[in-house]
């Protein structure tokens, strides 16, 4: 329903501005959109290697366009989140709105594999919380077929079952077992880019190719299309940053005390937001493109942000300590330039640090933080939406 009233008020703003043709099926093909229709129709070729096959080869299956395709990643998002948040029974419908509107979640309703390995991930989470190992096992498998997430979930993996368990054996066992099955899933795909290129290590070239190699990131960090999409990435950077803070103090708690965490659901995914974040930036040079939907288009995303908004209760003087602190971290982005551009990461620094006030002890200051991080996100969630089907880049 949520999303339904959306896209009426989408449709309708499209039909008043007389830009109705945006939703035709070649706007849906935008960037890497295109990419995966061309390895739908074509198999792999050149630099597509890059991507993996789990989503084109599924959408080749089915024999649909563009709009159709981005209709239906749209119903298997809202299956799997709605799945995730009933097994872990979040009930909190102020959160439910505002995991719903996440601005980077355009992605989910558009030709892109984000829904495919969202629901993957949801897997391998109830598999995680369930202690279900075969649930584990095909959630990694999948999210392996659908994304490079081999350099993130493997060190993940292994971390997560350190820092949550005792039994030293049942630890070994399951990190290698877990580490074979992502592993399984690149090679799988490199087997098939093979099959197509004869080259074996054609990814691998594709990924320097694009400019995925490490390196120190350099000043000012950037990313492509400027203005709102640097400061998008930049968000999701911070929230990178953030969870690699709490994924080094659970090592320290761990190693120094043998504290040990309660739940491989939050730890995963702490790991994943640390790591991806880490891996964009060392390994892309200071260049954040695309980091914002490998964040905030995730179900760890969903969980992560969830345990921090229950457990978050900020004093005046904190929040004044976080202001500055962001304040500070914008300026790796040059936000100094300008005056102008200085109050527009001020303006993004108020509407973050809303977030912290969700369950403050004023109803009316959670009434206003709940109001404003909900418009906020759907403003953003229209307007990148448009953008995307206008030809710009989003992420």
């Amino acid at each position: 329903m949520f999303y339904a009233v959306l896209f009426c008020a989408f449709f309708l703003l499209l039909h008043f501005t007389q830009h109705l043709n945006l939703l035709s099926e070649t706007s849906f093909l935008n960037w890497d959109a295109a990419h995966y229709f061309f390895i739908k129709e074509n198999g792999y070729e050149g630099f597509r290697v890059a991507f993996f096959p789990l989503f084109p080869f599924f959408w080749g299956l089915l024999h649909i366009g563009p709009a159709a395709m981005a209709f239906l990643n749209g119903l298997i998002y809202m299956g799997g989140v709605s799945l995730l948040f009933a097994v872990l029974n979040i009930t909190d419908k102020r959160y439910f709105f505002l995991a719903l509107s996440c601005p980077s979640l355009l992605f989910m309703f558009l030709p892109y594999s984000e829904a495919v390995f969202f629901l993957s991930a949801v897997i391998l989470l109830i598999g995680l919380h369930k202690k279900n190992n075969l649930a584990v096992i095909a959630g990694l498998l999948l999210c392996s077929l659908a994304r490079p997430v081999a350099y993130i979930f493997i060190p993940a993996v292994v971390l997560t079952e350190f820092l949550t368990g005792t039994d030293h054996k049942k630890i070994l066992l399951n990190s290698l077992l877990y580490s074979f099955a992502i592993a399984f899933g690149l090679f799988i795909t490199v087997l098939i880019q093979h099959h197509y290129t004869n080259d074996w290590f054609s990814f691998f070239k594709a990924q320097a190719g694009w400019g995925n190699y490490f390196r120190l990131p350099e000043l000012p960090l950037n990313s492509w299309a400027g203005g709102t999409i640097v400061r998008l990435d930049g968000t999701a950077l911070l929230i990178g940053v953030i969870a690699s803070i709490a994924a080094v103090m659970l090592l320290i708690k761990k190693i120094n005390k043998n504290i040990i965490s309660d739940s491989k659901v939050l730890v995963f995914s702490i790991l994943y937001l640390g790591g991806i974040a880490m891996f964009v930036l060392f390994f892309r040079g200071g260049w954040l493109f695309s980091l914002n939907r490998f964040v905030f288009a995730t179900p760890f995303f969903l969980v992560a942000s969830y345990f921090f908004l229950q457990k978050i209760h900020l004093t005046s003087k904190q929040l004044l300590i976080c202001f500055f602190a962001v304040t500070l971290y914008w300026f790796l982005f040059k936000s100094f330039v300008h005056i102008q551009t200085l109050l527009k990461y001020e303006a993004l620094t108020v509407y973050l640090l809303l977030f912290t006030l969700f369950h403050h002890e004023n109803k009316a200051v959670r009434t206003i933080s709940f109001i404003g991080c909900l418009v906020g996100n759907i403003f953003l969630l229209l307007f990148l939406y448009y953008r995307f089907l206008s030809g710009g880049w989003v992420g």
